[in-house]
């Protein structure tokens, strides 16, 4: 049996709207931008494969002891290498008042991420400025190495 276009028994509206339209996109080059449109160069193509990156797992000679225990590689079984001296400031535990519970607090300490403790040879009580701490840790990272491989 053939397909009708209308179905029977309805009537046909006399006012019926039409279906929305999505706008369609005008493009208009103008005279200034005439020039981004270029092909590049072959000098430019040239250089740019001479161009070389660094490798994701690299580190540097001397790495900043004030940014934390930066990871600097990834090995297979989970282990991860990273800054061994760092600078932070100390956790302790608030048991009054309106802000209990742990939070970082002056003094600022030296971390050794090969122990998993404070740096031995360190002050006791901490380092009033952050810029002896840093001073200290840089120390020791000339003295013992930089870096630490620490099992995950």
């Amino acid at each position: 049996m053939p397909r009708l276009k209308r179905p029977i028994g309805t009537a046909r509206a006399t006012n019926t709207a039409s279906p929305p339209t999505r706008p369609k996109r005008i493009r208009v080059k103008s005279k200034e931008s005439a020039s981004t449109l270029a092909p590049i160069s072959p000098a430019k193509r040239s250089t740019r494969a001479t161009t070389s990156t660094t490798r994701s797992g690299s580190s540097p000679v001397s790495p900043r002891v004030d940014i934390g225990p930066k990871c600097y590689e990834l090995w297979p079984g989970g282990a991860v290498r990273v800054i061994r001296f760092y600078v932070g400031l100390t956790l302790t535990r608030a048991k009054k008042g309106r802000y209990s519970g742990y939070r970082f607090v002056e003094p600022y300490r030296v971390y050794d991420m090969d122990t998993g403790k404070y740096a031995a040879r360190t002050s006791k009580d901490g380092y009033a400025t952050k810029k002896e701490a840093v001073r200290v840790a840089r120390e020791y990272r000339d003295k013992y190495g930089a870096y630490a491989k620490v099992p995950f």
